[in-house]
């Protein structure tokens, strides 16, 4: 019977450590591409994003880091909106950590949601009265993008990070935005920073999808 050397036990414990790790990053990886793909079914339910905001604020406090000033609000009397809590949670964390290494992990992130009527900026498509759709906004003052980056921002594995980025973040914000019917804008041009616009159809006329 063979049996395993101290060595090989010592040898062993980090290698299964680091193939755990690739497991786990696969996986994560696999899951990121299936919701940008629109195959995996979400748990669609209902969501007042203020409430939700205050609720997630410490997870999103934790993704700013120390050196960020996060600063979240809502308008009053939101609108529920039909969403999948989980992966809003999962959306607004890479939505945050991309403002935050747009900063070098030091500035002022603001998040903000908000009913598109006629004084919330949104595209004339989504102003109605009353609102179907409410905005959820993550705004950094970091360096901005230029426009090439804008426009190829929002593709797979298009990263402006180097190594250190896969270029799923924005690309599975994406996917789920287009999952729940909604609409992803970007907002950035060099020197004005970035805002991203999220917007959530309302939860009557999500319903009717």
């Amino acid at each position: 019977v063979l049996r395993e050397s101290r060595q090989d036990r010592e040898l062993s414990g980090p290698a299964l450590s680091a193939i755990e790790r690739a497991v786990r990053s696969g996986r994560q990886v696999a899951e990121r591409l299936l919701v940008f793909a629109r195959r995996r079914p979400l748990a669609l339910t209902r969501v007042q994003l203020g409430a939700w905001l205050e609720a997630a604020r410490p997870l999103l406090a934790q993704a700013a880091g120390p050196r960020v000033t996060l600063d979240l609000g809502s308008a009053p009397a939101l609108p529920e909106i039909l969403c999948d809590a989980s992966e809003l949670d999962v959306a607004l964390v890479n939505l945050v950590i991309n403002a935050r290494d747009a900063m070098a992990q030091s500035g002022r992130i603001e998040v903000r949601a908000y009913p598109c009527d006629e004084a919330s900026g949104a595209p004339q498509a989504l102003v109605a009265r009353p609102p179907r759709f409410v905005c959820l906004t993550v705004k950094d003052d970091g360096p901005g993008m230029t426009e090439q980056v804008r426009r190829r921002a929002l593709e797979p594995f298009y990263t402006t990070k180097g190594e250190a980025g896969t270029g799923l973040g924005l690309s599975q914000v994406y996917g789920f935005m287009q999952q729940v019917g909604g609409q992803i804008v970007l907002d950035s041009a060099p020197g004005r920073g970035t805002a991203v616009h999220l917007y959530f159809p309302v939860a009557s006329s999500a319903g009717q999808r």
